[in-house]
Order: C-alpha cells, then sequence, then structure tokens
C-alpha cells in the first residue's frame, strides 16, 4: 500500500513539473510572438529569427491570433533567401491550420516570384475560398486572374464578393476586369452599381479611386 502511495504521488509530481515546463514554454513563446506580430505589421525584420529555427518544434504551434507560428519563420527565411526552408516551414505551418489565409498568401507570393503562375494561382483560389474578404490575398488573385486571362473564373467570383464592404476587393477586381478582353462593358456597369452599393459611397468617389490607383502604377 505505501509502494502505491508513493508512485502515485511520484507520478503527480511529474505531471505537474511538466505542466510548469509547458507554461514556462508557452510564456517564452508569448513574448516572442509580440516581436513577430510587430514586425508583419510593419513588414520589418527585427527580430532574430534564429530563436525560432534553433528550436525542432515551436511550442504553442500557432500565435494568439491563430497564424501558425511557422509561417512566420518562414518570413525570415524568405528574406534570407532561404526558399526551400521557407516552403517547408509553410507546409508545416498549413498543417497546424489549414484555414490561416497568410499562409497560403506566402506560398503563392514565392510560387509567383518563381513565375510558376499556376500554382501560385491554386493558393490564392484556395485563400479565396476561405476568406475573399481581405486587403491581401483577394487584390493579388484578382490580379493574377486578369493576367491569365481567367475571364470566366474572375466573373464567376462576382456574386461571392457582393455586399462585402472593403474597397481594396471592388478596387482591385474593377481593374482586373477592365484589363480582361472582350469583356461587356454591361457588367463593367452591373460592377460599378454594386461596388457603390456595398461600399457605401457614390459611384464618382469609387471611379477616383480606382483611377488614382491606375495612375499610381
Amino acid at each position: 500500500m505505501r509502494f502505491f502511495k508513493f508512485n502515485y504521488f511520484y507520478l503527480l509530481t511529474l505531471v505537474s513539473l511538466f505542466i510548469v515546463y509547458l507554461n514556462l514554454l508557452r510564456f517564452n513563446s508569448f513574448q516572442n510572438q509580440v516581436n513577430l506580430i510587430e514586425d508583419l505589421s510593419n513588414n520589418t525584420y527585427e527580430f532574430n529569427v534564429e530563436n525560432l529555427l534553433n528550436k525542432s518544434y515551436p511550442y504553442p504551434s500557432l500565435t494568439v491570433n491563430s497564424i501558425p507560428i511557422n509561417t512566420l519563420e518562414a518570413r525570415y527565411l524568405i528574406n534570407l533567401n532561404q526558399i526551400d526552408e521557407a516552403l517547408r516551414s509553410i507546409d508545416e505551418g498549413l498543417r497546424h491550420n489549414p484555414y490561416m489565409i497568410y499562409s497560403h498568401y506566402l506560398k503563392a507570393r514565392i510560387y509567383l516570384s518563381q513565375n510558376k503562375l499556376i500554382s501560385s494561382l491554386e493558393f490564392l483560389r484556395e485563400g479565396f475560398k476561405i476568406s475573399p474578404n481581405n486587403s491581401y490575398l483577394t487584390p493579388l488573385y484578382f490580379t493574377l486572374l486578369a493576367q491569365l486571362n481567367q475571364k470566366e473564373e474572375l466573373i464567376g467570383v462576382f456574386d461571392i464578393i457582393s455586399g462585402i464592404n472593403n474597397i481594396e476587393v471592388w478596387k482591385y477586381y474593377f481593374i482586373s476586369l477592365k484589363n480582361i478582353n472582350q469583356l461587356e462593358d454591361k457588367f463593367l456597369s452591373l460592377v460599378i452599381d454594386e461596388a457603390v452599393l456595398s461600399l457605401g459611397i457614390s459611384m464618382e468617389s469609387f471611379l477616383a479611386i480606382v483611377n488614382t490607383q491606375q495612375n499610381s502604377r
């Protein structure tokens, strides 16, 4: 009986120590996450990524806003031109959270830089299905569809974005449509009407924003 109690106490001690260890890992991770997310928001690379690369397995695997640690790590690998390692890191991030569109966007950007347009489009398409209302993946998706002259697919997303109050989405959608060959003016007029309705602005304001974007290129 005494032996049983001793084993039980020993097991409880081990479990407690393990929980303390996990909490310590979580605390250190949260400290790193502040810097990682700040770098992402500012498009900078101030964080010493070696702190992550030296770890065999990140814990926890997701940041407080659900972006995989591996995906954020990939940003720095891309900046260091370690593309193969970055792709593997993004794949690991997608395994931890397949619904985070930033992972899809980052992988699409890599393929785009390698002129692998079809592969890039696949990840942009998947990210758009997950969340069409965003200001970075969706504009790139529309732009690439126009570049590849994917008229039917570009027209087909109209019903999906109808009602979305996001100027970046509508601005790039309209510009991309204008770059498609043999597109009817009637459909462009329909897009303008839906854009101003969704955004709650006048047609003049919408077209002025579009023209400003086109003139800035």
